[in-house]
C-alpha cells in the first residue's frame, strides 16, 4: 500500500492516534514522517501489509486528524497477489516500487494497461513477451496495472 501527498504537509500514521494519543490497535503498526509538497505529488511511504484486518490511520500534522483527516482500510489476502499469474496468463512486473526502468514479462502476450490514480491510461501495449518501460518521467505515486481484468498496484518513486 502506498500513500501519496498531493500538496501541503502530511503523513500517514497507523500507530498512535493523533486525536487521543491511544494506540490504534491495528494488526500491524505503520507510521511515516511528515512530508511537505508544493509542486508535484510525492510518495509519503509504502507499507507491505502481511496481516489481514481493519486498519485505522490519520494525518498527524497541524491538527489534521482533528479536522477529519482520518481513514480506515481493510486488508485482505488474495491468492497470487505478487504476480498477475493464473493458468490463463503469465505476467510479472518488477521491481515494485520502481524509480526508473520497469520490466514486464508477458508470456501470453496479453494486453497490459497502466493507469494513474485518476484512472487515465499512462501506458498500454500487447503482443510483446518482455518489455521495459521507462517510468523515470512518471510523477511519483501509485498506479494500477491491469491484465485481463486482474489488477495490481505499482508504486513509482
Amino acid at each position: 500500500m502506498g500513500w501519496v501527498n498531493t500538496g501541503g504537509l502530511h503523513d500517514a500514521n497507523g500507530d498512535i492516534s493523533s486525536i487521543d494519543g491511544l494506540s490504534f490497535n491495528n494488526p500491524e503498526a505503520f507510521d511515516f514522517e511528515l512530508i511537505s509538497v508544493t509542486d508535484e505529488a510525492a510518495c509519503i511511504g509504502t507499507f507491505l501489509f502481511t496481516v489481514p484486518g481493519l486498519y485505522n490511520y490519520d494525518c498527524s500534522g497541524y491538527g489534521h486528524a482533528s479536522a477529519g483527516m482520518v481513514a480506515t482500510l481493510t486488508v485482505v489476502i488474495l491468492d497470487e497477489v505478487n504476480d498477475l499469474q493464473t493458468s490463463e496468463n503469465l505476467v510479472k512486473f518488477y521491481p515494485n516500487p520502481v524509480s526508473s526502468l520497469l520490466t514486464i514479462e508477458n508470456l501470453n502476450q496479453s494486453r497490459i494497461t497502466i493507469y494513474d490514480l485518476q484512472g487515465r491510461v499512462v501506458v498500454e501495449f500487447e503482443g510483446e513477451e518482455t518489455m521495459s518501460v521507462d517510468v523515470s518521467g512518471f510523477p511519483n505515486g501509485v498506479y494500477t496495472v491491469a491484465v485481463d481484468g486482474k489488477m495490481q498496484k505499482l508504486i513509482v518513486e
